[in-house]
């Protein structure tokens, strides 16, 4: 055989080895594989793609309904019912991927039970400087994120308030959202704050505001882990509420940070508890600014890094529980933080957690990550006898019951 000839059927082969992993990558793909998701697609994403690009990637997939078929079927087992709100699943999609509401459709489609938006502005802001600001650190199951990069970007109330009404009300659209709200540069919070709850209470089901442990604010009142700025905070934001009749007076959740010392969790529980300061649940947690963690990535490249993901879900079902404890059970939380398996879930719900929210998860692994955690959970709980996830709520933790210490006796 001549060189030539051999080089022309190499060529062959090659095209058709190549047209034939197309085609079963497509089939895959279309199947929502969770092995070539996990082991082929999402490994070469990483290679060809940086985070950035990927998630933009992720959103313009979703945004067209390019997104593989999900056949799963939820059981009744993981419904439930939050702040009168009625999830046909616990699983939901944290703040941070879908910032501006480009793909709530898709997302919801994929498996989740509710989506959360933002963080939202009012006025349109981005961050500069944002290429190569955050780092998939696989071998730790975590993503680390430039601290001026995280969730400081939106296109404000002139793209998603007319989005939101023409989904809302025009296409009906009865899926459960959440907005995430908070200011922008050089605003006042409090202002910023009541205002996004004026505009996003027609549409949202649940609104979230953050209490970060970081120092680096604009201005001092911005520190929300301050009592005096939380209840100024709080009284406008339940002021606000008031506007609206009760059917579109909006759930309030806190997102807190897992780096909030035992002292500032127990002084913002208290200030909750008090009148016209009131909130309907607590998210728990954000991304951690602690380095004190023996990671196996380097990461080198970002300073002052948020990390989420694994590292942080030992500590964020810490405070999930300690939360628990302060509310006696009686206040709804949504656990979030290192919830790759049905496992890592089942831990907060039994640490206090009625739903739950996924995020490092489903941008390391893909969407099968849903399925696997909502598939996994439910044979955890159906093995220990129970009929729906409610029940499991908080079985680890004991609250300590109060004395009757007005009885001298009692003491």
């Amino acid at each position: 055989m001549s060189s030539s000839k051999f080089v022309r059927k190499v060529k062959s082969l090659v095209k058709v080895t190549g047209y034939a992993g197309l085609i079963s990558g497509g089939i895959l793909y279309y199947r929502n594989d969770e092995k070539f998701f996990r082991n082929i697609l999402m490994p070469l994403s990483r290679v060809a793609m940086s985070p950035e690009r990927s998630h933009k990637f992720g959103i313009f997939l979703c945004k067209w309904n390019l997104i593989p078929k999900n056949d799963y079927v939820d059981l009744p087992i993981l419904s439930t019912t939050l702040c009168g709100i009625k999830l046909n699943n616990i699983i939901g999609l944290a703040a941070g991927y879908d910032r501006d509401g480009e793909a709530i459709k898709s997302l919801h489609k994929l498996g989740f039970g509710f989506i959360e938006l933002g963080t939202v502005m009012p006025d349109e802001q981005y961050e500069e400087n944002v290429k190569n600001s955050t780092l998939q650190l696989v071998e730790d199951e975590a993503i680390l994120s430039s601290y001026n990069n995280n969730n400081n970007s939106s296109k404000g109330h002139s793209f998603l308030v007319p989005m939101m009404r023409l989904l809302r009300r025009r296409q009906d659209y009865k899926e459960i959202i959440g907005f995430n709200i908070g200011k922008n540069k050089n605003s006042n919070y409090v202002n910023d704050i009541s205002l996004n709850v004026k505009v996003f209470s027609p549409v949202a089901n649940y609104l979230v505001i953050n209490i970060d442990s970081v120092s680096l604010f604009e201005n001092s009142s911005d520190d929300l882990k301050d009592k005096e700025n939380l209840r100024s905070v709080l009284i406008e934001v339940n002021r606000a509420r008031q506007l609206f009749d009760d059917e579109k007076q909006r759930p309030i959740f806190l997102k807190l940070s897992p780096d909030l010392t035992n002292n500032e969790l127990k002084d913002i529980v208290d200030v909750t508890k008090e009148k016209n300061c009131n909130v309907h649940g607590f998210i728990i947690s954000s991304s951690t600014l602690d380095d004190n963690f023996n990671l196996q990535s380097k990461y080198h490249d970002i300073q002052n890094g948020r990390l989420s993901g694994k590292p942080v879900r030992e500590k964020s079902t810490r405070m999930i529980e300690e939360v628990y404890k302060l509310t006696n059970g009686k206040v709804p939380i949504i656990g979030v933080g290192g919830i790759m398996s049905g496992s890592d879930a089942y831990e907060k719900i039994l640490a206090g957690a009625s739903a739950l929210q996924i995020y490092t998860g489903f941008i390391l692994y893909g969407p099968p990550v849903i399925n696997k955690i909502k598939r996994e959970l439910s044979e955890l709980l159906i093995n220990d006898g129970y009929k729906n996830v409610s029940e499991a709520v908080g079985k680890n933790v004991k609250i300590q019951q109060k004395r009757f210490n007005w009885i001298p006796f009692f003491r």
